[in-house]
């Protein structure tokens, strides 16, 4: 183990990180991931098989082994004290479809690897405090089943310069052979001047306000890389791997502009170009986008000419609101309204086609063809032309996706 992994074990295993409960992450539903990518899993009878590269104490890792009961889950870790008290809870719930490993992730040595590799793996905020991200990436591409996909986050290099500023400054005031302990009191009485100077009205402004474990993360980590647009790119470019589609497309997407020129002047930008313009204009405190090996291309754009081709499925990240009234003969809906992700805003349905399928949607819990979802809209009195748009649209919005058939 390089000094690094061991001071990073060291902070961790002083500091297990996450805390809280368990709780579902942006894209982690494996066969939402799996859908990103036009590769599929050769083996339908196989069950969907995760790694979790860097598991921590588990508070991601839980919430999908309790959400995806079907789906096989490895966690791994450095962090000894995490992964005891994870291997508690995972027997504290009664999960068995979960198991836990002490593994280096620069070097991957005793990972038990499936035959044909993991169809996904989870890296959620682990990369960028490897000694070699890259060296670390490569060693996660080489245990990837050639269908598979890697949910990414790593650090923000323009979204997080006001936190750089803040954690520069504690550098300098703090000696370098103090402990943890003796920077954190300091540290956060810099942070909580910073509140009114350069951590002002940005996504920082509270990290004062953090308890022990997130402050040491956020501010006096051993080791930390950060990227951007353009150095995620030559990352994935070094390691060999193709970018699929961002976690929360939203956040990229030329709609981040107002309605308008800059609307129209960005729309007509490169894919690259667009993502660096949102970039410069935007909080952006991490990067999270879901990529692939260079032979799975993105998945094909939906073609309503071949509509019963597919099957169709409700995003586990799409959120619904409904208000109603209950009348004498019946209940009548006032407003349904979605929201997919992190967004701020739901987006309120008024075209009755729309509305009709977004009441059929927020009951559904199984993969549908495309003549089942006509035929019920059209129980309910829409026309197939319609029906046929609405799922359209609801595929473009993210409301839907297509699973593969072998994921089903």
């Amino acid at each position: 183990m390089d000094d690094i992994t061991q001071a990073i074990r060291e902070q961790y295993e002083h500091y297990p990180y996450p805390s809280g409960p368990p709780m579902q992450r942006v894209a982690t539903d494996a066969r939402l991931l799996l859908s990103l990518g036009q590769k599929s899993r050769p083996d339908a009878l196989q069950p969907i098989r995760v790694l979790d590269a860097g598991c921590g104490r588990g508070v991601g890792l839980l919430g999908c082994a309790t959400l995806q009961p079907d789906v096989e889950f490895t966690g791994i870790d450095i962090n000894r004290v995490a992964l005891q008290e994870l291997q508690q809870q995972i027997k504290a719930r009664g999960l068995s479809n979960v198991r836990v490993q002490e593994i280096n992730l620069m070097t991957l040595e005793g990972l038990d690897v499936p035959e044909g590799g993991f169809d996904v793996i989870y890296s959620s905020g682990v990369l960028h405090h490897l000694s070699d991200p890259d060296e670390g990436l490569r060693q996660l591409r080489s245990v990837l089943a050639p269908h598979g996909v890697i949910s990414m986050m790593v650090y923000a290099t323009y979204g997080r310069q006001p936190l750089y500023r803040l954690i520069n400054a504690a550098n300098l005031l703090n000696s370098s052979a103090a402990s943890f302990s003796e920077r954190i009191a300091p540290t956060r009485e810099l942070a909580k001047y910073c509140t009114e100077t350069v951590l002002k009205e940005t996504p920082w402004e509270h990290v004062a306000e953090t308890n022990d474990v997130e402050f040491v993360d956020l501010c006096l980590n051993a080791n930390e890389t950060s990227y951007s647009v353009d150095t995620m790119w030559s990352l994935l470019a070094a390691t060999e791997l193709k970018f699929l589609a961002w976690s929360l497309p939203e956040q990229w997407s030329a709609k981040v502009l107002p309605e308008g020129e800059l609307r129209d002047k960005a729309m007509a930008l490169s894919e690259l170009d667009l993502y660096r313009l949102v970039e410069q204009v935007s909080w952006q405190k991490s990067l999270e986008l879901v990529i692939g090996h260079q032979e799975n291309e993105p998945r094909e754009a939906f073609d309503a000419n071949e509509i019963n081709i597919n099957a169709y499925a409700v995003s586990p990240e799409v959120s619904f609101y409904l208000e109603s009234k209950n009348q004498r003969t019946g209940k009548s809906i006032q407003s349904l309204t979605y929201k997919r992700g992190s967004d701020d805003h739901p987006v309120v349905c008024t075209d009755i086609s729309q509305v009709t399928a977004l009441a059929l949607l927020s009951e559904q819990f199984e993969a549908f063809t495309g003549d089942a979802f006509v035929q019920v809209m059209g129980e309910d009195g829409v026309a197939e032309q319609d029906a046929i748009s609405s799922l359209e649209y609801f595929v473009a919005q993210g409301v839907l996706y297509r699973p593969h058939l072998t994921d089903l």
